[in-house]
């Protein structure tokens, strides 16, 4: 439709929070002066490594829209079963179950536990908080967050409706990428 403009199609392997991390180092890019092909650099090491679990509140709205079924949301609910979800890359980024767990508390744990991991293998780090809904318990696991790793500069960033009515309101999590050092410098 525009073969007048150079266009670069770019899959952010993800959605909401991802995408967000993805512009704003982008436009940090643009600003600091660095090349379209930098930037692109840039923007496809973000999509290429970023992680998004988040831990949705019931399983009420997973059941509503066709992701489980009735009886496993009856289940699920009485056992107190969370599931931990996930942008499955290995499955063409669907949303994937992570893993189960038993209660909140477990999963906002296992949550903190993977990113945790994760920067251990990295000396540059970016992280988000993601909330659907609940900024109380977003302020909440930031702050737990930010106890346990006191040099994260942690933004707080609601997910928009679309990706809420499936998830539902009360939902969670963390998404979080290594910086290359060409990013680092863009921070």
């Amino acid at each position: 439709m525009l073969p007048h403009l150079d266009i670069t199609v770019i899959d952010s392997n993800g959605t909401a929070v991802s995408e967000y991390l993805i512009l704003d180092a982008a436009v940090r890019a643009v600003a600091k002066g660095l090349t379209r092909d930098e930037v692109l650099k840039v923007i496809q090491h973000i999509a290429d490594h970023n992680t998004l679990l988040y831990l949705p509140d019931t399983l009420e709205y997973l059941r509503r829209g066709g992701r489980i079924g009735g009886a496993a949301a009856l289940v699920g609910t009485l056992l107190q079963i969370k599931p931990i979800l996930y942008f499955n890359r290995k499955k063409n980024c669907i949303i994937d179950v992570y893993e189960k767990v038993r209660t909140r508390e477990k999963g906002l744990q296992k949550i903190i536990s993977e990113m945790g991991k994760a920067y251990a293998k990295s000396p540059y780090f970016r992280v988000a908080v993601v909330e659907v809904g609940a900024r109380k318990a977003g302020q909440d696991l930031a702050d737990r967050v930010h106890e346990l790793y006191p040099e994260f500069e942690l933004e707080i960033c609601p997910v928009g409706p679309v990706i809420g009515a499936h998830i539902g309101p009360g939902t969670v999590g963390l998404c979080y990428y290594p910086m290359s050092p060409q990013i680092k410098e863009l921070y």
